[in-house]
């Protein structure tokens, strides 16, 4: 039971890690337009926290204004939370943000730099799905169209000669190609194609 419990916290984690790093490059292109309109960095930081498509990041956010809330500086409070949360990618921001708050340079700045890294490393990790799913798709006609056709067309040529010479019941195995290992193997790439989707 006490191995279930582990498994399931570990996948936990990976789901709210997953989600913070869906969500970060947007909420900082977020807080970036919201920093140029001339807000405070508190009521950013609120307006993010208060969004609610950006789920579990948002409640790290709402974390660090709780802290702040209780009598922590800003800077206390994101360093709390960066050596808490699950996410290296919030962390790194959150330090970074730290050493900009603690420099005094323009937080703008920091933030419309820093959204367009975000988006690059963004627009690379797609890039590397759509090639991960151009090979698999290759890989999905290979297996399940053309083996399985060339099997047929072959079986069926072959048929007569071996079900007269050795009394094979061929349509018997094709069949069983046809409604059974067909559909199994199109079950497993939809099942993995599913995982990779979530990924």
């Amino acid at each position: 039971r006490q191995r279930q419990m582990c498994i399931r916290d570990r996948y936990r984690k990976k789901s709210i890690k997953e989600n913070i790093e869906k969500n970060l490059p947007f909420a900082i292109i977020h807080m970036s337009s919201l920093a140029g309109a001339g807000i405070e960095l508190k009521y950013i930081l609120k307006i993010i926290s208060e969004t609610e498509e950006y789920g579990f990041l948002a409640k790290e956010f709402g974390k660090v204004l709780d802290r702040v809330n209780l009598g922590e500086s800003l800077t206390d409070a994101l360093r709390s939370v960066a050596s808490e949360t699950v996410s290296k990618d919030l962390k790194d921001f959150f330090e970074e943000l730290i050493l900009t708050i603690k420099s005094g340079r323009k937080i703008s700045e920091f933030l419309i730099l820093y959204s367009e890294q975000e988006m690059l490393k963004y627009n690379n990790m797609l890039k590397k799905i759509n090639q991960v799913m151009k090979t698999f798709s290759d890989l999905y006609v290979g297996m399940v169209l053309t083996i399985p056709m060339i099997i047929i067309s072959i079986g069926v040529m072959l048929m007569s000669v071996l079900q007269q010479t050795y009394n094979i019941n061929i349509e018997g195995i094709l069949e069983v190609i046809t409604y059974v290992i067909l559909p199994l193997i199109n079950i497993g790439f939809m099942f993995v194609f599913n995982n990779l989707s979530k990924e």
